[in-house]
């Protein structure tokens, strides 16, 4: 709605006006607040002869106010899969009158390749005013987990004979790309599960999270207790 004032009739006749009087359609007060669209005000005015004629005016209310989007700044994920990560994100939008329809692309949820892509959201409402904002998301590739993971391991200053064969295995596996990534990083969570009693609860549930998804995202197959060699399955875009 809009807060108007729109005036008064201004009535002439050859003897004395008795009154002037207005309605609105809607039954509203002449100075208040009208809704968006088109209101009807009926004018009459009265002589004292108690002839009347009467004059309609019309006041328009429209909505030019875009809506307000908010976004998420620029964010970062880790993969989880060889094709990426499913990532939900929230946006919102407010506006004067009410928003019809909030939107982006790619959606909330969806899977996002390795790399950077950029999310173009938009707000509109019932008048087809609209807001477009956009924000980039990056999905972390196994390089860089795997450098998180040994910066972890290194900043907890364990004894060097656990430290150094957690971090030769990490530095096998490389990028992900060679053919023994899978099996040393099986080997790094066979030393976990053996050498544990040195590290925290949550220091070992860390680091065996952060390993199990950098496995699926090299998809190697399950990791096995039983010390079995792990194959690599082939996944477009790692290694092949």
């Amino acid at each position: 709605s809009a807060s108007v004032s729109p005036g008064t009739a201004d009535p002439k006749d050859n003897c004395a006006v008795a009154s002037v009087s207005g309605s609105r359609a809607d039954g509203g007060a002449l100075q208040g607040s009208y809704p968006i669209g088109v209101t009807a005000i009926t004018w009459t005015v009265t002589d004292a002869s108690g002839n009347t004629a009467s004059a309609t005016q019309y006041v328009t209310v429209r909505d030019n106010e875009a809506p307000t989007l908010t976004v998420p700044a620029d964010f970062s994920v880790n993969a989880t899969s060889p094709t990426g990560a499913a990532v939900p994100f929230a946006v919102s939008a407010v506006d004067n009158v009410g928003v019809t329809l909030v939107s982006c692309d790619p959606a909330s949820g969806s899977n996002f390749k390795v790399g950077s892509t950029l999310v173009s959201c938009f707000a509109s409402d019932a008048a087809g005013n609209r807001s477009t904002k956009t924000f980039n998301v990056s999905v972390t590739a196994v390089g860089p987990q795997l450098v998180s993971l040994m910066q972890y391991l290194l900043a907890l200053n364990l004894p060097n004979g656990m430290n150094n064969p957690l971090v030769n295995q990490l530095l096998a596996v490389g990028d992900g790309s060679v053919p023994q990534s899978c099996t040393k990083m099986g080997d790094f969570v066979s030393m976990l599960g053996k050498k544990d009693s040195n590290l925290t609860d949550a220091q070992y549930s860390w680091m065996l999270n952060e390993a199990t998804r950098i496995m699926n995202v090299m998809a190697c197959a399950p990791y096995s207790s039983s010390g079995q060699s792990m194959v690599k399955r082939r996944a477009p875009g790692f290694g092949h």
